[in-house]
């Protein structure tokens, strides 16, 4: 038998810890009550503060400066940026500048810029350079060389913001910074406007190294069409590697003329499969006549995406004609007939089933990594 002195021992241990399990756990459940009440209240406390301002904003500025608590700053600078972002007008546009000089935005957002925080530092850069604040050159001339990639990024926009002249060097970062997010740099260069951006990033095109300018070509959709056709018959012309020239076919597609038909043709018969790739679609949206016998020749590639390619771009140029029994290759076939079933719903295709010479309860299986049939 277990004597008492012995039971106790063993249970006032258990009944102290199960106590204290318990103790703890309402501590952390009070906590975490504590924790969701004060975010409760520091969400409705932001939304009064947002609903206030936006009312200033949209409406007559305020007489006499309202103070602002620290917590407080970056959210109205933020929220006046976006204003000034959304609120398209020159009179609405001068209101809100108003507003910041008279609330003395500028000197808030230097100082919010020296917080340690990338976000604060980000709202203040980007409100700087809303504001085209000259007085902040020097600290975003600091912050470009951020450690935070967007940091860095709004530091530039509000130098161009500041000063259109620099944007060459702008545009040289571009080329050297692969921490930027492509959809930030976008929107920042649509913001500064063609006739701001075209001819500096056609010079970052042509002195940048072949392992940057990747990140720079594809930007040229945004410039001056004749400025950008330009550089990317420099690429086309002038530069060998792959990657490089699958870059400069694909930024052309869009902007491409007859003038560039001749330049491009040659890369349809390139060693490189997305090589072959970027030229069919670079090709496609200025091909004649005179393009087909090429075009029909890649639905023999020994690539399936080069066919299918190629299939686009026979059936989408030449609607009025079909090419199908001027196809031998039997991938081929089976590409025209991918595409050909892709565009049946719209009307211009209605029989598919015939694309191939296959019966349908008899389908043929294409080895794999086979791609020579006799023509």
């Amino acid at each position: 038998m277990v004597s008492a002195t012995a039971s106790n021992w063993f249970l006032v241990p258990v009944l102290w810890s199960a106590a204290s399990i318990f103790a703890l756990a309402l501590a952390m459940m009070g906590y975490a009550l504590v924790l969701r009440a004060r975010a409760v209240a520091r969400r409705r406390r932001n939304r009064r503060l947002i609903d206030a301002w936006s009312e200033r904003f949209s409406g007559t500025p305020p007489s006499t400066p309202i103070p602002l608590r620290r917590r407080e700053v970056a959210i109205v600078l933020n929220l006046w940026d976006e204003f000034v972002r959304l609120h398209v007008g020159e009179a609405r546009e001068a209101a809100l500048q108003k507003i910041a000089g008279a609330q003395g935005f500028e000197a808030l957002a230097i100082r919010l810029a020296h917080h340690r925080g990338p976000g604060s530092r980000l709202i203040a850069m980007t409100a700087l350079g809303t504001m085209r604040s000259r007085a902040a050159l020097p600290l975003a001339e600091r912050l470009i060389d951020d450690g935070y990639g967007q940091v860095s990024l709004a530091a530039w926009r509000a130098i161009v913001m500041i000063d259109p002249r620099r944007m060459g060097a702008f545009a040289d970062a571009i080329a050297g910074h692969a921490d930027w997010q492509a959809r930030s740099v976008q929107q920042v260069l649509l913001e500064f406007g063609a006739a701001t951006i075209s001819r500096p990033l056609a010079r970052a095109v042509e002195r940048a190294p072949n392992e940057r300018v990747l990140r720079v070509v594809r930007y040229l959709i945004f410039a001056d069409p004749r400025v950008a056709r330009v550089a990317l018959r420099g690429i086309l012309a002038n530069r060998s590697d792959p990657e490089v020239v699958a870059a400069g076919l694909r930024a052309l597609a869009p902007l491409a003329t007859s003038r560039e038909r001749d330049l491009v043709r040659p890369f349809l018969r390139s060693d490189v499969a997305f090589v072959r790739i970027a030229a069919i679609g670079a090709l496609a949206p200025i091909a004649v006549v005179d393009d087909r016998p090429a075009l029909l020749g890649l639905l023999a590639d020994e690539n399936a995406w080069v066919r299918y390619r190629a299939a686009q771009a026979v059936v989408g140029c030449f609607p009025g004609w079909d090419p199908r029994m001027e196809v031998g290759d039997d991938y081929g076939r089976d590409a025209l007939a991918q595409v050909l079933a892709e565009r049946s719903g719209d009307g211009r295709y209605d029989i598919v089933r015939d694309a191939v010479d296959i019966a349908d309860d008899h389908p043929v299986e294409r080895a794999m990594g086979r791609m020579r049939v006799e023509a």
